[in-house]
Formats: structure tokens, sequence, C-alpha cells
């Protein structure tokens, strides 16, 4: 039997989505809503002066780009040539059908992401649109996925990178009635705390928080300290502001509250910006994976009718850059996307 999908089915509460529209047309909401201080900019992290043997890395959401080109720069392709594996957070379904506030794919988004990325990939779907066609659908791009990576965040299992350094991702809603992916909900630190061992580096990727947003909300805020403190969990790489937000190390831990975007088509430069995070560890024989060091740098995709190109970016400056942004139908358009 198909399963039933509206797009005016939505997790979101009254406030919210008058927030989602509100920031979708105004510039990012720039109000730290929690009593914590965040790191800021591009970031080096040295922990340790340990050889690296293995290197990982995330980018922001994966969004779907339309019928045009998407072209990466060199400087970025340098960053990404260096790395072991690269997730990328596939928002959206690989399908021909379509609705609205629903996220769809092209057919040849995969082969176009083999050509681009140097790297082996692995797909992150623990997302809010997973289900936006059902499960059949979901299924189906799943197996488009497989063919070309590793895909975690269908359920709770990790997905083993190496000997020890393990990737756990779940979604805090769906979009529709039903989830074809894990999720969790804000409570559920002590759950989600027993996943995680103490003789392996875990990293958690929760797909959270507002759209639009620059900073996290204290619900995100007490959860990943909950995380770090209390468990064994030793990083969180998170996802879906669509903006990139702040970092906090503690010590060797940190969380990355959001990744911002890496592209879409989209006339709004509020969706432009995103972030580069990669890690590098030290893998001793028969010991437990050290962090040798974190390093975080901004992207930027400069959209054309034809194209979309992804660069490397100094800063995220939103205020500048919606100076230029085009007023029109397509802005509109952008609303419901």
């Amino acid at each position: 039997m198909k399963q039933k999908t509206s797009w005016l089915n939505s997790p979101y509460s009254l406030r919210e989505k008058l927030n989602f529209l509100k920031y979708r047309i105004e510039a990012p909401c720039t109000f730290n809503h929690t009593n914590e201080r965040f790191e800021e900019g591009r970031i080096h992290h040295e922990f340790s002066s340990m050889k690296t043997d293995f290197s990982i890395g995330f980018i922001g959401d994966f969004m779907p780009y339309g019928e045009g080109e998407l072209v990466l720069e060199q400087p970025l392709l340098g960053k990404l040539g260096e790395l072991d594996f690269l997730v990328v957070n596939v928002e959206g379904v690989i399908t021909s059908q379509s609705r609205y506030l629903a996220l769809t794919h092209r057919a040849d988004v995969v082969e176009k992401m083999r050509s681009l990325f140097p790297c082996p990939l692995i797909f992150n779907v623990a997302n809010n649109h997973s289900a936006d066609f059902g499960e059949a659908e979901f299924l189906r791009h799943l197996d488009v996925l497989s063919v070309a990576g590793d895909v975690v965040g269908t359920d709770h299992r990790p997905l083993i990178l190496q000997p020890g350094i393990r990737l756990f991702a779940s979604t805090r809603w769906s979009n529709q009635p039903h989830c074809t992916v894990a999720h969790f909900d804000y409570m559920d630190s002590d759950t989600l705390s027993a996943l995680f061992s103490p003789e392996a580096y875990d990293l958690f990727l929760p797909h959270w928080g507002y759209e639009m947003h620059l900073y996290p909300n204290d619900d995100q805020v007490t959860m990943a300290q909950r995380l770090l403190f209390s468990s064994s969990c030793d990083a969180i790489v998170g996802s879906h502001p669509h903006v990139p937000q702040p970092l906090q190390f503690y010590g060797d831990k940190m969380v990355a509250y959001s990744l911002g975007n890496f592209c879409f088509r989209n006339v709004n430069p509020n969706h432009h910006f995103g972030s580069l995070i990669t890690f590098q560890f030290a893998l001793p024989v028969g010991e437990r994976p050290v962090l040798k060091s974190a390093d975080v740098v901004f992207t930027h995709q400069t959209v054309t009718p034809d194209s979309i190109s992804v660069g490397l970016t100094e800063r995220l400056d939103y205020f500048e850059a919606r100076k230029s942004m085009k007023k029109g139908w397509n802005l509109l358009t952008d609303l419901i996307k």
C-alpha cells in the first residue's frame, strides 16, 4: 500500500513555522538563545603531535542543485583531496516525483558526486526529508546511494570506518507521519548514550535545530553537553539549520551544531554558506584512535542560471551577500522549497 504523504505535514510548532518564513525573507537570526560562548570563524585545533594516519571530512547539507552544472573550485578540491573519506548529508530523495516543500534530487546526482569529490563517500540519510515520498521511494534512493558509497542513518547501528572510529546518525523529526530513518528526541540522551563506547572514537551526526538561526537553541546545547560529558560520545557534527553555526571544544571533545549548506539552487543567499570540518587521526596499533587535529573552513556557492560553483571563503557575510540578491518571482518560489 502506498504511504500517504502531504506537503502540508510538518513537525514544527506555529512559532517555528513563522520564523521559518521570516528568516527566509530576512537575513538569518543572529540572536544567541543560550548563555554559551562559542568559538567562531575558521578554526584549527592541534591535540597531538602524532603522525596522521586517517582523515575524514564533513560538508554542509547537499541540497538539490537543479538542472545546471555543479562545479567545485580548485582550493576546495585541494582540501577534499587530502581526505580518506567525505561524509555527505544528502537532504531529500533521488526520485522522479515532486511536491511542494519536498526535496527531489535528479537521477544523475550520485554520478555527479562521484565525479566531483576526489575521495570515497559516505552518505548520511538521517534528515527530515528522507520520508518525503514514502518508504518505497526512500528504499530506491538507498539502492542508488549504496552503489557509490557507504550509508549511515537508516538506524542507530554504527558505520565503522576504521577499527575504533564509528559514525552514528539520527534525525530529530520527519516531515511525514512515518519515518524511514533513525530518529531521536532531545530527552533521549540516556538512550543515545548507550550507543557509545569508551574503546572507540564515536561521532554523532544529529539533524536538529531551527532553520536560518545562526546559534543553537537551549535543547541542543543541553543535549550536546550531556552526550559529551556523561557518555563516551567524542564529537557531534550537526545539520539542518542551513546556515553554519559555531563550535564548542571541551578538551579534545567537540560539537559543531550545524555545517550549513554545501549546495542549493536557491536565489536567497541565506542558503549559500557552509562549513567543511575535517578530523585527522593517529591510529596506534592495538590502541584507541587518537584525534590529532580538527580544522574548520567556510564554503560559499555562487549561483548563476546555468551553474552553481562552490569554493572556499574567508568569512560569513549574509548582509553583504544580500545586497546583490535579485528580487522577483524566483525569490518567492524559494519560500516553498
